[in-house]
């Protein structure tokens, strides 16, 4: 923005110290009626100052007057308003003034301190599963639910429940709040409701502080600055949100573009509605009040919420079920899921997950997949696996991914977004620890010699494949202290008891053949 560097009847603004102390004044002309703010320019400081070089020091009637700075009109009147607004504070207002080091390199430790927060409280903000995720978020931007939205479903600190599990599975339309909106911006998914059919509606104030967000983060000067846990300063700029969230934008634009504005028909408000309107943001509580007058399932991103909307008799939307029809529905496309799968891998976004896309992403041959897999059964693999006849399927898969990689490392981190390090290291030691965890009944050793005997049935055909994969059992069981000869020996042992089950099963269908 350019500032004019002066205005009718106003010469210059100055800051210069008076004797060691920094003042700001405009240098106005000699007609105007003047105040402690401004000098005339006729007057005996006002022309040492005009003509007194920045940085200089001249004495003047035994007072000693420092040229700091000239300013633009516009820039004094903003310093002195500034000070007048601190100096004024009756303790009520949350604006200061703060003077900054000149030094640059003081600047980031200066950020650094005046940023911290206390971590323990914020901590403890984050984590606590009691406190609804809707007023965790409130509590932590109270002054932005866009901004919230956004934090929560892409922190991993962040706890999350599970999906909304109760309430309509099929739904012709659905209210949106900042924070279903977020979630299916984030997930890349907006457009799988639209293909459904499904109408999204949101309240008419949604909407606009919708706009207003988009308009944020779109400019091209848009910066946010922020503190680590650990008290690192760390900034988000336009060009950042362009690299990694090109899809955020274009999943909120479509559903600015496509959402329905409905406003709330007259209805008999009900007390628990108003009870947490002050604990939450504007658009979860026009939502939920859209929801009761027009009887539209809300798409309640908060379990806490969906219930009590639920128990009421009010209409909820199954998220789950609705968000793993679609995202079934959908061809798998790891350039368009790759957004979501990261951020549920690291438990930042509660997600409909199968093992068709488990299976998928087992077989393909990009690194970013293998380090997505590797995540999964680390923070999710107990929840997934842990059920009866699942650890084999967690067996097929390590296999299946180990298998498509091999010979294939160069083509893993062709894709520009692909980290330059390969993660089936991880997915086997990871994946077959969980294995042998889950499948606790019997010792170490011959737990080991089952996944051994399942994989290389797995890969009669691929020798070296073969060769490779029993090294890395070797290297695993070393590595956990455990007895090879002792796997190999019951591995031996498995396999004779398998032949002779299916020469067993040969030799009684060949008694029980009827004769021709």
């Amino acid at each position: 923005m350019e500032v004019l560097p002066s205005i009718e009847q106003c010469l210059m603004g100055v800051q210069y110290t008076h004797e060691g102390e920094t003042l700001v004044r405009l240098i106005i002309d000699d007609q105007l009626e003047g105040s402690e703010y401004t000098l005339k320019a006729s007057s005996q400081v006002g022309q040492l100052l005009q003509k007194l070089p920045q940085g200089d020091s001249q004495n003047l009637n035994m007072a000693t007057y420092k040229m700091e700075e000239r300013l633009p009109p516009y820039v004094a009147c903003v310093r002195i308003a500034a000070t007048l607004r601190h100096v004024q504070n009756d303790g009520s207002d949350c604006f200061v003034v703060m003077h900054i080091p000149s030094d640059p390199a003081k600047l980031i430790p200066f950020f650094e301190e005046k940023m911290a927060r206390d971590p323990s409280k914020h901590r403890d903000l984050q984590a606590n599963e009691a406190i609804p995720l809707f007023m965790r978020g409130f509590a932590q931007y109270p002054s932005s639910a866009f901004r919230a939205a956004m934090n929560c479903w892409t922190d991993h600190r962040i706890r999350k429940s599970p999906l909304c599990d109760i309430g309509d599975s099929e739904p012709t339309a659905v209210v949106l709040d900042a924070y279903s909106i977020c979630y299916l911006a984030v997930a890349n998914i907006a457009g799988y409701l639209l293909d459904a059919g499904i109408l999204l509606v949101i309240p008419a104030a949604t909407k606009e502080e919708l706009k207003a967000f988009l308009t944020e983060i779109s400019d091209d000067n848009f910066m946010l600055l922020g503190v680590t846990d650990e008290g690192r300063l760390f900034r988000t700029t336009a060009s950042d949100l362009r690299e990694w969230g090109a899809h955020v934008f274009e999943n909120l634009r479509l559903i600015f573009d496509n959402a329905s504005v409905v406003r709330p028909g007259l209805h008999d408000a009900e007390l628990d509605v108003f009870t947490v309107k002050d604990a939450v943001d504007a658009t979860v509580y026009d939502a939920m009040q859209l929801s009761i007058s027009n009887r539209i399932p809300w798409f309640c991103m908060d379990p806490t919420f969906g219930s009590l909307h639920h128990g009421r008799g009010h209409p909820l939307v199954n998220a789950q079920a609705v968000l793993h029809r679609e995202i079934l529905r959908a061809p798998f496309i790891f350039e368009k899921r790759r957004h979501a799968l990261v951020l549920y891998a690291l438990g930042a976004l509660p997600l409909p997950v199968t093992f068709q896309d488990l299976y998928r992403l087992a077989n393909i041959v990009n690194t970013l997949a293998g380090f997505v897999l590797f995540k999964i059964i680390q923070n999710h693999g107990r929840a997934i696996f842990a059920a009866e006849g699942r650890a084999e399927i967690l067996l097929n898969i390590i296999y299946l991914h180990l298998h498509s990689l091999f010979g294939n490392e160069a083509l893993a981190v062709e894709a520009s977004y692909s980290p330059w390090v390969t993660y089936d290291s991880y997915v086997f030691n990871h994946g077959l620890g969980l294995y042998l965890t889950l499948s606790n009944n019997s010792s170490a050793e011959l737990r080991l010699a089952i996944a051994m005997q399942h994989m290389n049935r797995l890969c009669v055909d691929n020798q070296s494949f073969m060769r490779s994969l029993r090294e890395r059992f070797f290297r695993f069981a070393e590595g956990h202290f455990m007895n090879w000869e002792v796997v190999a020996q019951k591995e031996i042992s498995i396999n004779e008891d398998r032949l002779r089950q299916e020469s067993s099963l040969g030799n009684n269908e060949t008694h029980t053949r009827p004769a021709t």
